[in-house]
Order: C-alpha cells, then sequence, then structure tokens
C-alpha cells in the first residue's frame, strides 16, 4: 500500500508546473513546504530556485518503532520549477518513529497555528518554531522532545505587515 502523506504548504509560490515563481505564503500545524535557493547537492540540475518540503508519511519499512503510531519525516526536492508537467520528487527519510511534528509561526507578539500572508499585506512570519516528538528507542524509555525556533530574515512584523501602503 502507498504511504499516506498530510500535506499543509507553506511556500513563496503555490504550485509552478509551468507556471511562475510568485505566490502566496501559507502554513499550518504539521508539514512544511517552501521555497528557497542556493545550490541543491543531489540535484542533477542547479535551480535558482527550488522547492523544498518536509512531511510527516505513514512509515511502511519499519512501522514506526518501540510505542509509535508509524510516522517518518521525509523530505522532498523539486528542482524544475517551471517543468510543463508536475511530478512528485522521491521520498528523503530524515527520520523514522515520529510521534508528532508541531509548526508555529511568529508574528511579532504572538506564536500563530497558522500563517497565510495573503491576509498578512504578503508578508512572511519572523520565526517559525518546529516542535519534533520521536518515539522512544527502547520500551520503558519517554518519547523523545526537541524544540527549535527558526528566525526568516525576511519576516515582518504583523504591526507593520498590516499597517498602510508601505
Amino acid at each position: 500500500t502507498p504511504a499516506t502523506t498530510t500535506t499543509i504548504r507553506i511556500s513563496a509560490t503555490g504550485n509552478t508546473a509551468g507556471g511562475s515563481l510568485v505566490g502566496p505564503f501559507e502554513g499550518l500545524s504539521d508539514t512544511v513546504d517552501f521555497f528557497t535557493s542556493g545550490g541543491e547537492p543531489k540535484a542533477d540540475l542547479q535551480p535558482d530556485v527550488r522547492e523544498v518540503q518536509y512531511a510527516l508519511v505513514t512509515d511502511t519499512v519499519t512501522g514506526g518503532g518501540v510505542g509509535n503510531g508509524g510516522q517518518m519525516l521525509v523530505r522532498r526536492v523539486t528542482t524544475n520549477l517551471l517543468s510543463a508537467v508536475a511530478t512528485q520528487p522521491p521520498d528523503e527519510v530524515v527520520c523514522h518513529n515520529v510521534v508528532s511534528l508541531t509548526l508555529s509561526y511568529f508574528d511579532g507578539t504572538d506564536w500563530l497555528d497558522s500563517w497565510d500572508s495573503t491576509q498578512q499585506n504578503n508578508a512572511l512570519p519572523l520565526a517559525v518554531q518546529v516542535t519534533l516528538e520521536l518515539g522512544p528507542r527502547h520500551s520503558g524509555e519517554p518519547v523523545r522532545r526537541d524544540v527549535r525556533i527558526v528566525p526568516v530574515t525576511c519576516g515582518v512584523a504583523a504591526s507593520s505587515a498590516t499597517g498602510g501602503g508601505g
């Protein structure tokens, strides 16, 4: 059976197959999809812009490990954003035994569960908080939890984003 995927987009563009590299930045709580520039070591084509997605999928290989519902975190990279035919990039496994992935977005005052740049004067959040919980390695061990805050250098505080004209 194919792996099931939970996908929520956080992007600077929408689906770009045969299109442009422009669109909203949208995000919810458990998957991130964004566009970035720079070299991609595994790509045959070295584009200026590529789409990167991190998503939770059903772990059909290991069953998820001890005490887990069977999820893994995968990375997908699309390098040819202007292709006339949209293709699903391969899953690169980041880690197995994932209990949960939670993303929050900082507007300068509060941490929000979602972000929609079309409602924020096309601004990005100031930071994204990533909380990753991994199942125990051995029976009887607790769930492991890691929290990271990633600054978004081109983010704008909500008070500036919703302000007038400028």
